[in-house]
């Protein structure tokens, strides 16, 4: 069979509508290679550019059945790539601030003072403590000492299973109290600091260890 000089430039160019049109309705690939075997076919100038205008026409054929069936561009769906996460920064934990000043001593006095409650130096702490607490106020005075003699007395009188639950419970009492000096004088701490040292030495040194340990 003999093929005229036009016919090789008309099967190529129908040949690219025809092949792609079924893979794109049937959603399939197209594996390339077949316009290289068919260039071979192609001699003169004009047959290249009849080759050119068939794939324009191919591309518009091919754009026209994208935009009818709403498929995109590409034959095969690129998935996006998801960005990198971010290093995470590591997290330095701040140290725990230390109670203030102020409290601590408030706390060390209240624990001092409670610590003679029941030893022989109990009177001379008692005075002690209600001129830090009342500051001359005398009707104060009165009503802190009536609270002390009381937070003694119910340690005093507690039973053995009970008597580190009552003192305690008298320590958070009078912590509290002695906390609530520190907007009086800015002295306070000092003075607070100064009970406690000197009643800590005398339970040390003055007081005999079956007194201290009785309560």
């Amino acid at each position: 069979m003999t093929i005229s000089p036009p016919a090789p430039v008309v099967l190529v160019s129908a040949r690219m509508p025809l092949t792609a049109t079924p893979h794109l309705l049937t959603r399939t690939p197209h594996p390339p290679g077949g316009l290289v075997v068919t260039l071979a076919l192609l001699r003169a100038h004009w047959q290249l550019l009849a080759l050119m205008l068939a794939v324009a026409l191919a591309t518009a054929v091919l754009v026209t059945v994208n935009r009818q069936t709403r498929r995109p561009c590409l034959p095969v769906p690129v998935p996006p790539v998801p960005p990198a996460p971010l290093p995470s920064m590591p997290v330095r934990k701040r140290p725990a601030a230390p109670p203030p000043v102020r409290e601590t001593a408030a706390r060390r006095a209240a624990e001092t003072l409670v610590a003679t409650m029941p030893t022989p130096l109990w009177p001379m702490a008692l005075a002690r403590a209600v001129r830090l607490l009342a500051r001359g106020d005398a009707a104060r005075e009165a009503e802190v000492r009536r609270r002390l003699r009381l937070s003694r007395t119910l340690l005093t009188g507690a039973a053995p299973a009970e008597t580190e639950a009552v003192r305690r419970a008298a320590v958070d009492q009078w912590s509290l109290a002695f906390t609530a000096l520190r907007g009086r004088d800015a002295h306070t701490p000092a003075l607070l600091n100064a009970f406690s040292d000197t009643f800590t030495h005398l339970l040390a040194t003055a007081v005999s260890p079956r007194d201290r340990d009785s309560h």
